[in-house]
């Protein structure tokens, strides 16, 4: 006697377990294409919009359903997240497990320029918007800042960057047609360095006076301390 094979119920059992896998498959797809992390050096964006990287991290994503996978794709967001003035380095990447990971390093603010608005210059001079996030401890700059002047500017803020006393102290700088002069936290008097020339020269001069007012407590006594003659400071009460 022959028994029919009834595949009806193995048929449906294969249906379902497809439909099953497909479905999964799917849920994958979608959850690692929308998963977008963005990772900050500083753990917490200090400067930068992070609505304004989403946004175009999902423009990319929905212009194209490979967009984003595409290691020349990859390197294409790089360079526009890069181009974002408040970012120094951005690298695009994506997990083993699909994820799609941002590393941002944003740039760092080493003084802020009083000129309409206002703007950060990072230590190479790059310009940065200010943020309504955070606002750094950095120096004050008054004056024209023109492209012959940043390059002065520059070198006296790498100065400052390397001193600890001048790093500490340092609150604001000024620029009069080449001369250039400092505000210092703990004293009222307007240090007057001139040019840049023997740079070295009159920060140590400066500190040797800073030491003497401190000691005599004369913080106050003068309005104007002249460092820029060899030798000499002349000081204005």
């Amino acid at each position: 006697m022959i028994k029919k094979i009834n595949y009806l119920p193995l048929c449906i059992c294969i249906l379902v377990l497809c439909g099953m896998v497909s479905f999964s498959y799917q849920r994958h797809k979608d959850k690692t294409d929308n998963d977008i992390k963005l990772i900050f050096e500083t753990k917490a964006p200090l400067y930068l919009a992070t609505n304004s990287v989403d946004k175009l991290l999902i423009q990319k994503k929905d212009s194209t359903s490979s967009q984003l996978k595409d290691t020349l794709a990859l390197s294409k967001v790089e360079n526009q997240i890069k181009a974002f003035a408040e970012v120094e380095n951005a690298e695009v990447y994506r997990r083993t497990d699909g994820r799609l990971e941002v590393y941002i390093q944003e740039r760092t603010p080493v003084v802020r320029v009083l000129d309409g608005e206002g703007y950060y210059l990072d230590r190479i001079g790059m310009r940065m918007p200010l943020s309504g996030n955070y606002s750094p401890n950095v120096p004050l700059f008054y004056g024209a800042l023109d492209s012959l002047q940043k390059p002065h500017l520059l070198h006296l803020l790498g100065a400052i960057e390397n001193d600890e006393f001048l790093h500490r102290q340092v609150m604001q700088i000024e620029e009069d047609q080449g001369n250039f002069f400092l505000g210092l936290r703990d004293f009222s008097t307007r240090f007057e360095l001139g040019d840049l020339s023997r740079l070295q020269g009159k920060i140590k001069k400066l500190k040797t006076l800073c030491a003497f007012l401190k000691q005599e407590q004369m913080e106050d006594k003068y309005k104007n301390i002249n460092l820029k003659y060899q030798q000499q400071a002349v000081a204005i009460e």
